[in-house]
């Protein structure tokens, strides 16, 4: 059984109550806030746009985000890795 616990956040104003296990409502309520950022940023670069077109703008944005984030945790996972095998030889041949 989870111990999930409700939480308000607000989006563009709108409040939504959300069920999220406790470890992740700090993580939710950043979400938020980047969101809302996002969103702010776009209303106020084009107004004309509908809403729901600034906000499949706002979640490519925040998705190519991620998409770079892991990339750069990947690049960063193969350099330990090569690192660490160089230390192992340098260590193996002394």
């Amino acid at each position: 059984m989870t111990n999930n616990k409700t939480t308000s956040i607000s989006i563009l104003g709108q409040a939504y109550t959300i069920s999220c296990a406790p470890e992740h409502e700090q993580i939710l309520h950043q979400a938020a806030t980047l969101l809302n950022q996002q969103l702010d940023s776009l209303r106020h670069s084009d107004r004309l746009q509908k809403p729901e077109r600034t906000a499949i703008i706002a979640a490519l944005n925040i998705s190519a985000e991620l998409v770079e984030a892991r990339e750069f945790a990947k690049l960063t996972q193969i350099t330990c890795q090569q690192l660490d095998q160089c230390i192992g030889k340098v260590l193996d041949s002394s």
